[in-house]
């Protein structure tokens, strides 16, 4: 029908719908913007509100472990400072357990060991008990002496050691 009109007419009313249809359109664009505002401003409302109430909460909280928490945390640093003094103070490296081992087998000769067993006392010291068998009474008493010469204290054979002649078995104990 439009085809019918003349052609000035025809062209004021393509216009005119344009017009009309572009109005329309920005107005929906201006609607969602203004909606897409809101919604945005509704957002950092509800967004702010929570960042308040977690800041609140994690001060609270601060507030709260500086009191109770910091007091426990406190003692366990005390606790582990005197234990880690006592360690540094008790062990030089001549008292490390690996090195009274060592001592222990460097003299050992002849001598078999069938075990020791270590306990430390509150003085630093290590006393070691050794058990095992000599060959001879002699070997036994050179394994004492040489014990002592390494820095054994105590290496004492007890007289009922000496029943024997051969493979005789003992145990005794030494401090380093």
């Amino acid at each position: 029908m439009m085809n019918l009109l003349p052609y000035e007419r025809r062209t004021f009313l393509l216009g005119m719908y344009r017009e009309r249809v572009y109005g329309i359109a920005t107005r929906i664009v201006g609607v969602v913007a203004i909606a897409s505002a809101v919604g945005m401003f509704g957002m950092y409302a509800l967004a702010h509100r929570e960042y308040m109430v977690l800041r609140e909460s994690t001060m609270a909280r601060e507030h709260d472990a500086s009191t109770e928490e910091h007091r426990i945390i406190e003692e366990d640093l005390n606790e582990t400072k005197i234990a880690i003094a006592t360690l540094v103070s008790s062990v030089t490296p001549e008292r490390l357990p690996t090195a009274v081992i060592e001592r222990l087998f460097s003299v050992e000769g002849n001598v078999d060991i069938d075990g020791y067993s270590c306990e430390y006392g509150k003085d630093g010291a290590v006393t070691l008990s050794i058990r095992g068998t000599a060959p001879s009474q002699i070997a036994l008493v050179d394994f004492s002496l040489r014990l002592e010469q390494v820095g054994f204290l105590g290496a004492h054979i007890p007289v009922s050691h000496f029943v024997e002649d051969a493979d005789i078995p003992f145990s005794f104990s030494v401090t380093y």
